[in-house]
């Protein structure tokens, strides 16, 4: 059995080869995970729209509470709210469904003929797909509050391929550890609420006490928001988020590559 863009029988040697490959099997991993969207969603009517409406839901609930604690306009406040609640949650889904992008397809790793690193790259682009389908949100949002529309929006264009970059390498790692390590699903997933307070996700830096500042300024997963969520309201990131951005990416997707070829002769075990 084989996979339309898999790469020849013969697996990679090590896992920096294997990763190359993956990218360059990029037409297999696209097309299942596309599958993937029509198998999770195929009894459902309105499918990954559901996702629409709970992000719709969620933001006008915390809008309307942070409303009030503030005392300002929620107009003032949803378009921050809506679309930094979209990437987080397609930043925190994807982190949290790559700890099992290798253990819940130990089959397909034994069987197929493709590199092990593809159904990491599948998972990740699944939920790219999920965004995509928020991103109904956005003209909405737009026309509700005014936001206006500028060559900055542009830019959201290059943001979203950074943050894409970046949990490329963090989903490499973290599917890498998670298979040797059955904990490591359940740490991230209770690790990654609690970020989500510590993150300005619904809430602005500015109301924050000015000691706590700093460290938001420093924070990586911040830097990765507002790459996106800038543009998406008519601004520009910092130098800081972009610079901040890049270099994790480098020295990020360095540091996968380390891990992931220490652990990829192993890794066909360890599912």
């Amino acid at each position: 059995m084989t996979v339309s863009g898999a790469p020849a029988t013969t697996p990679p040697r090590s896992g920096t080869s294997d990763i190359l490959a993956a990218i360059a099997a990029f037409e297999s991993w696209l097309s299942l995970g596309a599958f993937d969207i029509r198998q999770r969603y195929r009894r459902s009517a309105i499918g990954p729209f559901w996702i629409v409406i709970s992000t719709a839901a969620v933001a006008g609930g915390i809008g309307f509470m942070m409303s009030s604690i503030q005392g300002r306009p929620i107009a003032n406040l949803i378009a921050y709210i809506i679309v930094g609640i979209m990437i987080w949650q397609f930043l925190s889904t994807a982190l949290a469904e790559s700890c099992q992008a290798l253990i819940g397809r130990a089959a397909y790793i034994k069987s197929l003929p493709q590199p092990v690193c593809a159904n990491i790259l599948r998972t990740l682009w699944v939920q790219v797909l999920i965004f995509f389908h928020t991103m109904i949100l956005y003209p909405f949002v737009v026309l509700l509050t005014g936001i206006p529309m500028s060559a900055n929006l542009l830019m959201a264009i290059p943001g979203l391929a950074l943050l894409i970059l970046n949990l490329g390498w963090m989903s490499v790692i973290l599917a890498t550890v998670s298979a040797r390590f059955r904990d490591i699903p359940l740490v991230v997933g209770n690790f990654l609420s609690f970020l989500m307070f510590l993150t300005p996700v619904f809430w602005e830096p500015s109301s924050s006490n000015p000691n706590y500042l700093a460290a938001i300024d420093y924070n990586p997963l911040y830097w990765l928001i507002q790459l996106v969520r800038e543009p998406m309201l008519g601004n520009m990131p910092l130098t800081l988020q972009w610079v901040g951005s890049m270099v994790m990416a480098v020295v990020g997707w360095m540091v996968a590559a380390l891990i992931y070829n220490r652990a990829y002769k192993r890794l066909a075990l360890w599912v």
